[in-house]
């Protein structure tokens, strides 16, 4: 989770671009808050909700809260053999823009200065234009290995030549992740070796992965 924070303008220098000013979203409010640390935390809570990043209900829910948090009926049904629950100071990492969205971090660490750093650190790459982020999409591999294959190209042309037929039999066994938009998605074939066996001479192998 980040809280996410009027629109803000700054200048920045970069001889490389041909951009020299950067708008951030106007409808997220500001990770700037200046001295929120020389606040007490009931006035940091309402600082926030002043600001917009949080509602009355989440202030109200942080007061309540001064142990762990969790009700121990709530940890039982997360992990198994459950015992307790441990609680940790949650504090804040301002400054940060990603992706040229403001956002206020919950950080539950045990250390001192380690917020300050990372405030500290996110406010230097702020002026420079913020933090730029991207993901993979969520893709897994399934892999089958085939030893010992007499012809192991033409095995790969004809795992190929029916890869339409061989993602739709993948997706009839994982009919509900099929359904939740997930599901074969493609085929890789390669040809590794000729390896050694341990004993039964150098073989190459056919390695399919469905993707």
């Amino acid at each position: 989770m980040a809280w996410a924070s009027t629109a803000s303008t700054f200048e920045w220098t970069d001889t490389g671009s041909e951009r020299s000013r950067l708008q951030i979203a106007e409808d997220r409010p500001s990770s700037r808050l200046p001295g929120l640390y020389k606040l007490k935390p009931e006035e940091r809570i309402q600082a926030l909700q002043e600001a917009g990043l949080i509602s009355e209900e989440d202030g109200a829910f942080l007061l309540s809260t001064p142990g762990p948090g969790l009700p121990i009926g709530v940890a039982d049904l997360l992990i198994e053999n459950t015992i307790g629950v441990l609680g940790l100071p949650l504090g804040l990492g301002l400054n940060f823009t990603v992706n040229f969205k403001d956002y206020v971090i919950p950080m539950a660490v045990e250390e001192p200065s380690v917020i300050a750093a990372v405030s500290s650190a996110a406010k230097l790459v702020r002026e420079a234009g913020g933090f730029e982020a991207s993901s993979t999409p969520p893709l897994m591999l399934g892999q089958i290995q085939v030893a010992g294959c007499h012809d192991p190209y033409h095995a790969r042309d004809e795992l190929l030549a029916h890869k339409a037929e061989l993602l739709r039999r993948a997706d009839d066994l994982c009919a509900n992740m099929v359904e939740r938009g997930g599901g074969a998605r493609d085929l890789d074939v390669r040809i590794i070796g000729p390896v050694d066996t341990e004993g039964n001479g150098d073989r190459t192998m056919v390695v399919l992965h469905v993707i």
